[in-house]
């Protein structure tokens, strides 16, 4: 096993569950390939890259792509840039977009709380 890789496994609903944090670009876009079931040539197509230049270049050590790749291929991917580009972060968009909506309703709760709050009422003149 690779010592750059922090592998851990829990347990859902008696469902053993594999976590762990990717330690290299070359490593997400390989787990990007077999999820998808593509080659390396294949998703460099998909994110309209060379495939030519990019396929296995993508893969060897020391790979310092451009933002404007990243972008593509996370693209290509269905994956957040952040995820791609580091390893942390949301992997698939839609756990961003989950994510950001379930801030936003959190942010609302606060504001209605605030605004509900009793406050003492002067009484009325007659």
């Amino acid at each position: 096993m690779n010592d750059q890789i922090d592998t851990s496994t829990i347990t859902v609903n008696a469902i053993p569950l594999r976590l762990w944090r990717m330690s290299t670009l070359a490593e997400r876009l390989e787990e990007i390939i077999q999820e998808n079931h593509w080659s390396k040539r294949e998703l460099a197509r998909k994110a309209h890259l060379r495939a030519e230049t990019h396929a296995a270049a993508m893969f060897k050590p020391g790979y310092d792509p451009r933002l404007s790749t990243i972008v593509a291929l996370a693209d290509a991917a269905k994956v957040t840039v952040q995820w791609l580009a580091t390893g942390e972060g949301p992997k698939r968009r839609d756990d961003a977009a989950v994510e950001e909506a379930l801030r936003r309703v959190a942010r609302q709760i606060v504001d209605s709380e605030r605004k509900s709050t009793i406050r003492p009422v002067a009484p009325e003149k007659k």
